[in-house]
């Protein structure tokens, strides 16, 4: 592959089948659609929500022309973060439900709320009522396999993907890793090149498998660290707007990505505080000491709290406790008072007591033992 200053390379407009190994804009793994909601009730500052990511179908794309997404050859994280409009410092929440149902990709998660009239009061507010949003997913193209993980079709070339015929000339990411999803005004075109791409960075191509031509099978990636690249970047050629989440290798076994020493700051916040604290603290905009201090005031909360749940438990028990011994010792002295109770092991061993008659074997026997105890 020829070297190229990532930063400002002579770059195509688009995607050439026949340039395949020249530098690719950051902002083209990004892929928007119009979605649809469901919101649940809204618990304890959090809403519930359901929505479409990405249907199964082919879209045209600003740089990579006519694209779909193999559902079958998706992996992704145990949860992924929704953003507004792939903004790092504006966390809508996440999601960590994942289905694939008539194909289409549907998230489902959380909404935090983080004060009366933010953005995600706005859109729980406003989207039933018919204001039209859009998703943007973003994709990465580094799933390890046999062959490149996007395969170009030619013209007069058609395929199966999700369920549905796709005709050539067409890209498909036969095997890719959805990092996380944006939540957009409906019109906001991500498919559509823009001034603002035109100005970004640049990171390596990924491979792409050609049927007419003999593939050489994608390199393995190495065994991974607590930090590593992922395959199609450099140290240098991290896009700063693109959110890194856990890779995985699979669906059930997430592994953290990085980028060389340089962890994003949602990663450092999901890495010390857990996805939904560090969505809470990003929605506030902490600094990271900031929400350092935050959490442990949180910690030490929970920790007071369940210490006092603990007392408040056992001073009942002992209360319990308390009456039982004073209920007994009322019943003993008033069979005393009646009937003299045999304590030494006199009188017939078959006969019960009345306390035994009474109160029950064990009970009963409780209160021998006190009375007892008083007698002497």
């Amino acid at each position: 592959m020829p070297e190229f200053n990532l930063e400002t390379p002579v770059a195509p407009e688009a995607f050439d089948i026949a340039r395949p190994d020249m530098p690719v804009p950051v902002d083209a793994f990004r892929f928007d659609a119009p979605t649809r909601f469901t919101f649940g009730d809204a618990e304890e500052g959090e809403t519930k929500v359901r929505l479409l990511a990405r249907t199964g179908d082919p879209v045209e794309h600003w740089y990579w022309g006519q694209i779909v997404h193999d559902f079958d050859g998706m992996v992704h994280a145990d949860s992924i973060v929704l953003d507004w409009c792939h903004d790092d410092d504006d966390i809508l929440g996440y999601a960590d439900g994942f289905e694939i149902a008539d194909g289409e990709l549907w998230l489902a998660g959380k909404l935090l709320h983080n004060r009366d009239g933010d953005r995600v009061s706005w859109l729980t507010k406003n989207v039933p009522r018919g204001v039209p949003m859009q998703a943007s997913i973003t994709a990465r193209y580094d799933v390890a396999g046999d062959t490149p993980p996007m395969e170009f079709i030619p013209e007069d070339v058609s395929t199966e993907v999700n369920g549905r015929e796709v005709a050539g000339p067409a890209l498909i990411a036969r095997r890719w890793r959805l990092i996380g999803t944006a939540i957009c005004p409906h019109g906001r075109d991500g498919n559509t090149r823009t001034e603002l791409s035109r100005g970004g960075r640049f990171v390596a191509p990924p491979q792409i498998f050609r049927p007419d031509e003999e593939a050489e099978p994608m390199p393995k990636p190495a065994p991974a660290a607590d930090d590593k690249l992922t395959a199609g970047e450099t140290d240098d050629a991290r896009p700063d707007d693109v959110p890194a989440e856990n890779s995985a290798s699979g669906n059930e076994s997430p592994g953290k990505e990085t980028s060389g020493n340089e962890p994003s700051k949602l990663e450092t916040f999901a890495a010390e505080f857990g996805n939904e604290k560090a969505a809470e603290y990003l929605l506030e905009k902490l600094s990271l000491e900031d929400a350092r201090k935050r959490h442990a005031e949180h910690e030490r909360t929970t920790a007071d709290e369940k210490l006092s749940a603990a007392k408040a438990e056992n001073d009942e028990l002992r209360a319990k406790l308390d009456q039982v011994e004073s209920q007994l010792a009322a019943v003993a002295d008033a069979h005393s008072e009646e009937t003299p109770v045999d304590t030494h092991g006199g009188g017939d061993p078959k006969k019960p007591s009345k306390f035994r008659r009474q109160l029950g074997d064990a009970v009963g026997s409780f209160a021998e033992h006190l009375a007892a105890q008083r007698d002497g």
